[in-house]
């Protein structure tokens, strides 16, 4: 189990280092983009997480959920969580 945990982490920071790195482009100020950006991947993945488990809870929606996931997973908070 401790392998597989450290596996995902490395796996998330190879995954958010890219992802950062893009979005940083849109800023003029390194601090702005950093913390923007720590911001956005806590809430995507928060919020995804949350959405994704109600989606799936629900018996009518669980189809959406299915079809939604494959979005969810473009972030890379979503992803780990999942």
């Amino acid at each position: 189990a401790a392998f597989a945990t450290a596996v995902t982490f490395m796996g998330y920071g190879v995954a958010v280092v890219p992802f950062s790195y893009v979005i940083s482009f849109a800023f003029k100020h390194h601090t702005s983009a950093q913390v923007l950006v720590l911001v956005f991947n806590f809430v995507t993945g928060l919020l995804l997480m949350v959405t994704s488990y109600i989606l799936s809870v629900i018996e009518s929606t669980k189809d959406v959920n299915e079809s939604l996931m494959w979005i969810y997973r473009i972030f890379p908070g979503f992803g780990l969580g999942n």
